[in-house]
């Protein structure tokens, strides 16, 4: 949950930094990036949750010139970024129905699963935006294929930031192990008890107290 604070509200501040478009809609500087990094982290589940947050937030400052425009230019745009999830999930299920492939988490997004993802949400976004410019603001169809690219801009920028991220082994290491935390259940050893879990839960299969674990390493 922290985490997810954290990066949503990095890009809604984000998202009033930048270049901002006459009549509406901001080219930003890789807003998108910190909600794509936890949704990387914590795959589709969480995502969809955080997804579901930066979209209520943008609602807060619209510009807008009829309620419906809201859906084309700010609910199907922004929830579009549950695609940085979903294709790759998609993608895995096909691979893995065609290969027979051994099982992994379900919901886990991979780096190049995210620029596929990338795009699709950009596509959508834009072909959204584009409705809303020919139906709220009668534009031309070019005009607004053409105005509404800004959104094709922004996500090119975030695409580039994360691109560079992840060419750092420092970046990638630290994703690596906070991944490690997420994925791996905390145990504590309680004298003359069997191990419990933080919460109070009996353990999972394969967890250890602290000294099962070290009878097991004696063991060899």
């Amino acid at each position: 949950m922290t985490y997810g604070a954290v990066c949503v509200g990095l890009s809604f501040a984000l998202s009033f930094v930048g270049y901002q478009m006459p009549q509406g809609g901001r080219i930003t500087m890789a807003a998108l990036v910190p909600i794509v990094i936890y949704i990387y982290l914590f795959g589709i589940k969480y995502g969809a949750v955080a997804t579901v947050v930066y979209t209520a937030l943008q609602l807060l400052t619209p510009t807008f010139v009829h309620p419906a425009q809201i859906i084309l230019d700010y609910v199907i745009p922004y929830m579009a970024l549950i695609m940085v999830a979903l294709v790759p999930l998609i993608s895995y299920r096909v691979s893995r129905a065609k290969k027979k492939e051994g099982d992994r988490p379900i919901g886990r997004v991979t780096e190049w699963g995210i620029y596929s993802g990338m795009i699709v949400f950009t596509l959508i976004r834009w072909i959204s935006q584009i409705f809303s410019g020919i139906l709220f603001f009668e534009a031309t169809w070019w005009f607004s294929v053409f105005y509404n690219s800004f959104g094709v801009v922004d996500s090119l920028i975030a695409t580039i930031a994360l691109v560079a991220l992840f060419r750092s082994q420092a970046f990638v290491g630290e994703l690596n192990r906070i991944k490690a935390l997420i994925s791996t259940p905390k145990v504590v050893a309680i004298e003359d008890h069997p191990a419990v879990l933080a919460d109070g839960t009996p353990p999972v299969e394969g967890s250890f107290s602290k000294d099962t674990d070290t009878e097991a390493k004696d063991n060899g």
